[in-house]
């Protein structure tokens, strides 16, 4: 099947109709999620500057976000990858950095600095760290994703994998389903 551009918006929003798509669900996880206010003061027009990617400093911007709602124990936060691929006209979606553990009391994480008690899990090549590097010359999208995390769930370890805890925090039949979300896309093309 071919994916065009409608596909690669469905990519970007498929935790959002996740959220969206079990309303009449009689499990406990069915309420829908609170919206959070995310965003970044360094990022502009949904563009990414160069210094948080490798052609620059290579780390995270500013992020910002507002009141979660009670009974989030931690936030999670993600940046996942849209790469389109020509040859088959399809996207690639990837995990390019997970960060666990943030407390709910926090409203802002600096540029490249982490509190100590947050757990950095792995991304979709099995690596941690932050570190955006796409191939030159193809247009990425970068979506910037913050979870409440549920009292009743926590990460077990500093080594998770930011795969499994994103799907388990967007499934809208898991009782680890986050309580609220929020996101922001930044673009970013290498010359």
């Amino acid at each position: 099947m071919r994916r065009t551009s409608r596909a690669f918006s469905a990519v970007l929003l498929l935790p959002a109709l996740a959220f969206a798509g079990c309303a009449g669900s009689s499990t406990a996880a069915s309420s829908t999620p609170s919206h959070l206010a995310f965003t970044s003061p360094a990022i502009a027009a949904h563009r990414l500057p160069a210094t948080y990617t490798c052609d620059g400093r290579n780390t995270w911007p500013t992020l910002e976000w507002g009141k979660v709602p009670s009974g989030t124990g931690s936030l999670a936060l993600f940046v996942v990858g849209i790469t389109p691929e020509p040859a088959t006209h399809t996207y690639k979606a990837s995990v390019e950095w997970a960060v666990a553990g943030l407390l709910p009391t926090l409203h802002r994480l600096a540029s490249g600095k982490l509190p100590s008690y947050a757990y950095v899990g792995t991304d979709s090549d099995n690596k941690t760290g932050y570190s955006l590097c796409p191939p030159k010359g193809v247009p990425v999208q970068y979506q910037f994703e913050l979870y409440g995390v549920p009292s009743s769930y926590g990460v077990a370890s500093a080594h998770f994998s930011g795969v499994q805890l994103i799907q388990a925090l967007s499934s809208p039949t898991s009782a680890t389903r986050a309580n609220s979300y929020g996101a922001f896309v930044a673009k970013y093309t290498r010359g």
